[in-house]
C-alpha cells in the first residue's frame, strides 16, 4: 500500500488522477499524464474503489476510458 494523506486517505496517484479529472482541457491538464507515467512507473497503483466512488460526483473511470492519453499514462508510456 503506498503512502495516503492523512486527511482524504488520497494517494499520489490519486490526487493525480482527481487534479485531471477536474481540469480542462489544455496545458494545465497536459502535465497530469507525465506526473501519473512517472508514479506508474515509480510502482503507483490505481485503487479501482477509489475510481468507483459514487459520491465524488465524478465519473471518472469513464473519463480515463475515453482519453487514450490517460490510458497510455496509466502503463507508464506518455502519447
Amino acid at each position: 500500500m503506498g503512502i495516503k494523506d492523512k486527511r482524504f486517505g488520497g494517494t499520489p496517484l490519486g490526487w493525480a488522477l482527481y487534479g485531471w479529472g477536474e481540469s480542462r482541457p489544455g496545458p494545465k491538464r497536459n502535465r497530469y499524464y507525465k506526473i501519473v507515467s512517472l508514479l506508474i512507473t515509480a510502482g503507483a497503483q490505481v485503487d479501482p474503489a477509489w475510481l468507483n466512488e459514487s459520491d465524488r460526483g465524478l465519473p471518472l473511470d469513464k473519463r480515463i476510458r475515453d482519453d487514450p492519453r490517460m490510458l497510455s499514462a496509466l502503463k507508464g508510456r506518455i502519447l
